[in-house]
């Protein structure tokens, strides 16, 4: 069976339409609408439209949008669950590949956002302020009041621009304008402050250093630190404040030098603030002179999405902390910290803020944690949590750039996490669902409980069984590893069949007939949890002397050579005996992937790492079947 066309391609700009879905084709014809079951398929796509002889593929934008630019390529598996049978049967369909590039949009974006500018009465007209607009399409600008400037109105692309003021015939005072630039997609604004104040006389003076004061402020954050305003004035002097989130350390004082302080006062006004830039002034009166302080504010937003404590989580999965904040001058601070095998973990992580946001995968570090697993418990019956989840804590902080404050923070405890993708189902097993055993061998698969508990495991079919777990599960626990021998069951004739189920999940066994020898392998899949499969085929074991030898030169006529290293591995070649179905073929490829392996035969377990490292399925379906793996141990 085979899948029409072989590979879809795709091209996606981030934020913008989607592409047009594709229609996908198959040989096999459903008398229903099956359900769709995927292998392969990246969290960026989704299938719809499923039917009897088609189904259509297309592109999800939320995750397509986390991608990096660039061409992302994978194969994607497709089996269908026939619901014509008596019991539903999973029937391979074909695979076919996936070609999605992806595009950077670029989003309007102007620096910097505020235009300030001072003059005092009399005095030289101030410069012109330079924006620059990053834009990929044709924009126009506009002002509102009559002394604002603009070096131009319309334009296209990246550029620059300025922004100037005329001086004639304004008074004393705070003027202020909004400059709009709209490129037909995306607006910007830019805040533009012009402070006049008088000139000072002879005898009477009043300075005031600095004109203008910025602050920024993140919603639910921390109140940033207060800024000074030094005063020299030749009498006594009064301070106002033309709004209420605004405080001072003092309102009135008395001639000669001194600094006060301004800050963003907390309460009902300032939390009451929207996004966006704000503008109030400080006006200093002495006598008949009056200098005036402008002050622009700049609310922020910072938001966050983490995954769910409330749930399992897998570290192959996308578990993104996504990042939003509309400043320019800040960065994230990621701490993660975990209490794993008695050990103390700590990872700190700057996150740049790009296009007003950041992301980062946070299943990395805690798989590196996790790392490899012993293979305990596989003499007798038993059922186990192989492994605790590693419990993960996160804070994250908006900082600033060159000060370090920390303009907002958040925080998340208790995630728990355990290695490789969330199943379909609860299934955390390479091992196939459908097995062909003899009454040697030991049965090893592993089923996610997700913290419920279970009572028994049920054994149905030509052997009735149900065997009582009250005693062996004690507590609740995300996963278990179930460890089966055989002839914990009982012996049976070639041809028994019968299920184990846990969970809902369940594992069909067909004995068959002993082998020519015997041999178990263990190998740990993605989860970290250990798999079993059964080879029945001869076994031949070959010792192996090996030595590396390095040749030095003595002088101009004599050279020598040492031994530097030796080793004795022992080769293993397992005949694998008659394989029945292909979903064994891939149970034994994803062994052979594995990067813990152990081998026992002849009553003893070495751990061992294969020189076979795939077997071709071609061959399986039209030449073998049967198949002679090679294995090497890691112990001498």
């Amino acid at each position: 069976m085979a899948i029409t066309p072989s590979s879809v391609d795709f091209t996606y700009k981030k934020t913008t339409t989607v592409p047009p879905g594709q229609l996908l084709e198959h040989t096999h014809n459903f008398t229903e609408s099956p359900t769709l079951v995927t292998e392969g398929l990246p969290s960026y796509l989704e299938f719809y439209d499923i039917t009897t002889t088609n189904l259509k593929v297309k592109v999800k934008a939320s995750e397509a949008d986390n991608l990096s630019v660039g061409l992302h390529s994978e194969v994607v598996s497709i089996k269908l669950l026939d619901a014509t049978f008596e019991t539903p049967k999973e029937i391979f369909v074909g695979t076919f590949t996936i070609n999605l590039t992806i595009e950077d949009t670029i989003v309007l974006s102007l620096s910097p956002i505020t235009a300030n500018f001072s003059f005092q009465l009399g005095g030289t007209t101030p410069i012109n302020k330079s924006i620059s607009i990053i834009s990929e399409n044709n924009w126009t600008i506009s002002k509102t009041q009559a002394w604002t400037t603009l070096s131009k109105t319309t334009g296209s692309n990246s550029d620059t621009f300025e922004i100037g003021v005329v001086t004639t015939g304004l008074t004393a005072g705070n003027y202020t304008d909004t400059v709009t630039v709209d490129d037909g997609v995306t607006i910007k604004t830019i805040a533009v402050s012009f402070v006049v104040t008088d000139a000072n006389t002879g005898s009477d003076y009043l300075y005031v250093n600095p004109n203008l004061i910025k602050f920024g402020f993140t919603i639910g954050g921390s109140i940033p630190p207060v800024k000074n305003i030094e005063i020299n004035v030749s009498e006594s002097w009064t301070a106002s404040l033309s709004v209420s989130w605004l405080e001072l350390s003092s309102s009135s004082g008395s001639s000669g030098v001194q600094t006060i302080t301004l800050g963003l006062k907390s309460g009902a006004a300032l939390t009451a603030l929207i996004k966006g830039d704000h503008t109030a002034t400080v006006t200093i009166t002495a006598g008949s002179l009056n200098k005036t302080v402008a002050v622009n504010l700049s609310v922020y937003e910072f938001t966050t999405e983490i995954p769910s404590n409330a749930n399992l989580l897998f570290t192959e999965d996308n578990n993104i902390v996504k990042i939003a904040s509309s400043r320019l001058d800040t960065y994230v601070r990621m701490a993660l910290s975990t209490l794993y095998k008695n050990v103390n973990y700590s990872f700190d992580m700057k996150l740049p803020i790009h296009n007003g946001g950041a992301s980062k995968r946070v299943g990395v570090v805690p798989k590196k944690i996790i790392g490899s697993q012993p293979l305990i418990g596989i003499a007798d019956f038993s059922i186990f949590q192989p492994y605790n989840p590693i419990i993960v804590n996160l804070n994250l902080h908006e900082t600033e750039y060159f000060t370090e404050v920390i303009a907002a923070s958040t925080a998340v405890s208790n995630l728990k996490f355990i290695t490789g993708k969330k199943p379909s189902e609860r299934w955390l097993s390479d091992v196939a669902k459908t097995v062909y055993v003899t009454n040697s061998a030991i049965l090893c698969f592993s089923v996610a409980s997700y913290g419920a508990v279970v009572d028994e495991i049920f054994i149905t079919g030509d052997v009735s069984i149900d065997i009582d777990v009250d005693s062996i599960i004690t507590a609740e626990k995300e996963f278990y590893t179930v460890v089966l021998p055989i002839s914990y069951l009982g012996v049976f004739d070639p041809g028994t069949e019968f299920k184990i189920s846990l969970f809902g999940e369940e594992l069909n066994i067909v004995i068959k007939e002993d082998g020519i020898d015997h041999s178990m392998v263990f190998w740990e899949n993605q989860h970290n949890c250990f798999d079993s499969c059964e080879f029945s085929g001869e076994v031949t074991i070959t010792p192996n002397y090996k030595r590396t030898v390095a040749s030095f030169i003595k002088d101009e006529q004599t050279s020598i050579s040492k031994i530097i290293d030796k080793s004795n591995p022992i080769e293993y070649k397992i005949n694998t005996g008659f394989i029945n179905t292909i979903e064994e073929i891939q149970m034994i490829n994803k062994m052979l992937d594995s990067d813990n392996i152990y081998l026992k035969t002849n009553n003893q377990i070495v751990q061992v790492i294969p020189k076979t490292s795939k077997i071709p399925i071609y061959k399986s379906t039209r030449e073998l079947s049967d198949f002679t793996l090679t294995f090497i141990s890691t112990e001498e």
